[in-house]
């Protein structure tokens, strides 16, 4: 996977050699080697600590509904009867990579995702539009922080200029953008919706980008549906290190939506 070279995506599984991609033998000796030792280093520890955030379902909340194992890339959540009629979602903290996508897709909000939980989220959406800069359209950015929050930082590390009027706010994923916080936004006041993901095939949790693009496009036509500029809403796929293109596309928008906007709104 994408930034975790020489792993594979589940905890003690490697692949390596042509069986992941064309390698030379001494590239695959070498990898042999590498494997070798990170299974050792494995196999030897009593604890294994995990940095990543963990996925946790409210009981007293979930439905049963099913959603979340649906569209849990690592097939960290299963259901298990409990003595109510209804279902339980239960979390494996082993597998859990802490992509999100379960939390979009849970119809009761019964999953929370430390540091991007539904409270969270829409209050920094809330504070990032208090305020209006240069006279400027209100613009949020939900930015995927292995693609677009990472390219924002190399234009500002390469001097590239964009509207100051864009407030950016980080995304631990794509898979993590919901629908009801980008509508959030929309009726806080913001003119604009930038979204930031990877390109298709090169998402950090395998596929979070293709459940976002799936979700905007369903979105937009909810909007145009209900007589607002589906126009409002991109999104955009950027590389980590791509400043420039963020940049460019971030400056664009900006100009689409005051273009949008009546000259008394600016």
């Amino acid at each position: 996977m994408r930034l975790r070279p020489g792993r594979y995506a589940d905890p003690g599984i490697y692949v390596l050699g042509s069986v992941h991609q064309p390698a030379d033998t001494a590239e695959a000796l070498f990898q042999a080697y590498l494997t070798g030792a990170r299974a050792t280093r494995f196999l030897n520890q009593e604890t294994i600590t995990l940095e990543t955030p963990i996925a946790s379902v409210d009981p007293a909340l979930c439905t049963g509904c099913g959603n979340c194992p649906q569209v849990c890339p690592t097939l960290a959540i299963h259901m298990t009867k409990r003595d109510s009629i209804l279902s339980l979602a239960k979390v494996d903290e082993m597998r859990c990579i802490g992509c999100g996508n379960c939390v979009v897709v849970c119809p009761v909000k019964a999953i929370a995702l430390p540091g991007w939980d539904n409270i969270e989220i829409p209050a920094q959406i809330s504070a990032a539009l208090q305020s209006r800069q240069n006279g400027g359209p209100k613009i949020v950015a939900l930015a995927c922080e292995w693609s677009a929050f990472g390219a924002a930082d190399m234009a500002g590390v390469h001097h590239l200029s964009y509207p100051a009027n864009i407030r950016i706010l980080r995304m631990n994923c794509s898979a993590r953008f919901d629908p009801y916080h980008i509508l959030w936004a929309f009726i806080n006041g913001a003119d604009g919706v930038f979204l930031g993901a990877c390109p298709p095939g090169e998402c950090h949790y395998g596929v979070g980008n293709l459940y976002a693009a799936e979700r905007f496009e369903k979105l937009k036509t909810e909007m145009s549906a209900h007589g607002v500029n589906p126009r409002r809403l991109h999104l955009e796929y950027l590389t980590v290190d791509d400043g420039r293109k963020f940049a460019e596309a971030a400056t664009k928008f900006e100009k689409e939506i005051r273009q949008l906007l009546p000259e008394e709104e600016l």
